[in-house]
């Protein structure tokens, strides 16, 4: 697994300049191989976890194959490959509860199929105070609240901005 997570890095690290990074044709025809290999394409069968559902201690089976969006590598980072169609499947599964009885039964949890990937961001819900940066794929700050605190700071006011919790807090002498 290490070995093609460092290939993984020096493809992103060489792509579009492969003859910088590769010495020779066969380096080159390697490493164009390999990132043709991780590049984010279609769904692939994978093994996928199957959720327990409540009051349960395990299923069998436990895992299913079913196409998940397996791509290490998109040209632009930070996106990720991730499924931009998919839909709900039903498996189903024997779920057991340990203890004096050992009770068993025959039950259907869902798991998610993916029909289609994409590089993408993943748009999470973010905190009161934070707006999603698409260019970083993730949340930060939102700059309304950092002015605000900044005018409280030149107006006198004894506080300072907090980027961990993205808010104007008070400033205690010590």
């Amino acid at each position: 697994m290490k070995i093609v997570l460092l290939l993984t890095l020096v493809a992103v690290l060489c792509y579009g300049s492969l003859p910088k990074c590769a010495e020779n044709d066969k380096q080159r025809k390697d490493l164009s191989n390999h990132i043709k290999s991780v590049r984010c394409k279609g769904p692939k069968e994978s093994f996928v976890q199957l959720k327990v559902p409540d009051g349960f201690d395990y299923v069998k089976p436990n895992v299913v194959k079913i196409p998940q969006c397996t791509g290490l590598f998109c040209s632009e980072y930070p996106m990720k490959c991730l499924p931009t169609n998919s839909r709900t499947k039903t498996q189903k599964v024997e779920a057991f509860k340990r203890g004096a009885d050992h009770l068993a039964i025959c039950t259907s949890v869902e798991v998610e199929e993916h029909l289609k990937c994409a590089c993408d961001c993943k748009n999470t819900t973010c905190k009161q105070n934070e707006k999603f940066n698409n260019e970083i794929c993730a949340c930060e700050c939102d700059p309304e609240y950092k002015r605000q605190c900044q005018e409280r700071i030149a107006a006198g006011h004894r506080v300072q901005w907090s980027k961990s919790s993205c808010a104007c807090l008070c400033s205690h002498p010590y």
